[in-house]
């Protein structure tokens, strides 16, 4: 155990130590407060490795996407472990704006036509459920709860008020 892991060992929860822990894998953090983790998080260690492994198999066996595959499945699968589902119940998308179109451009509005998210959600969550206004779909934003300690609870609170029969496509 590092002198670090021993300062906080009384006072923090072991889950909180174990982010303590990893956060030697993000420099930027040691040099600043990093807020804007809603595009970019800080880079970590392991990912800086994993997109130089990459480069390194694109530039020397070009384009090999039976690779690429795997390490998507890989993930996908790795994914599932942790939430504790199948991995075909994982879907994997380039972002969450592209999974956000996909499913909510698939849906059918007609008996369940509401879908509901906070007006302060990432922007181009609301941009997409806007769009789904010409398939039948209506759009309610929630007021965003204030966040701090108990906003999660607060939020999770506010959506299980607004499901009702209509939502949900």
């Amino acid at each position: 155990m590092t002198a670090e892991e021993a300062s906080v060992d009384h006072v923090v929860p072991v889950a909180a130590r174990a982010a303590l822990v990893d956060r030697a894998d993000f420099p930027l953090v040691h040099r600043r407060t990093y807020l804007d983790s809603a595009s970019k998080g800080a880079l970590g260690g392991p990912v800086r490795a994993a997109v130089a492994g990459f480069l390194d198999e694109w530039d020397d066996g070009g384009a090999r996407w039976d690779l690429w595959l795997e390490e998507m499945e890989a993930a996908r699968g790795a994914f599932a472990r942790l939430i504790g589902c199948a991995p075909e119940q994982v879907f994997v998308g380039s972002s969450v704006s592209s999974a956000v179109a996909a499913l909510t451009t698939a849906l059918d509005y007609r008996e369940r036509p509401e879908l509901v998210l906070f007006e302060d959600d990432f922007p181009t969550l609301a941009d997409i459920a806007l769009t789904t206004r010409r398939l039948g779909a209506q759009v309610r934003l929630l007021s965003a709860p204030a966040g701090g300690p108990g906003g999660t609870d607060a939020a999770l609170a506010a959506l299980s008020g607004a499901l009702t029969e209509r939502v949900g496509g």
